[in-house]
């Protein structure tokens, strides 16, 4: 939610302070920001010595209809099977 309702880039100091704000433990974040980015919801690069992390609201919307299109496939497919 931190990184949709501000849509900016955030290094990880940035966000270990929105998190406490949002009343994250602070312990917790940088873990739940790195299971984050291997579940592909957030985006990570390393620019220098610096990591920097986004999420933007339309790649959460665009992984949605992907999902609902590979359901639907996977539905048809079924209906074939069973005929």
């Amino acid at each position: 939610d931190i990184y949709h309702s501000k849509k900016e880039v955030f290094n990880l100091k940035d966000i270990e302070k929105a998190g406490s704000k949002a009343g994250v433990v602070s312990n917790t974040i940088k873990d739940i920001n790195l299971e984050l980015v291997n579940d592909n919801l957030v985006e990570s690069e390393k620019i220098g010595s610096a990591n920097f992390f986004w999420s933007f609201p339309i790649k959460a919307i665009l992984s949605k209809v992907e999902k609902v299109k590979e359901m639907k496939g996977k539905i048809e497919e079924s209906e074939r099977n069973l005929k």
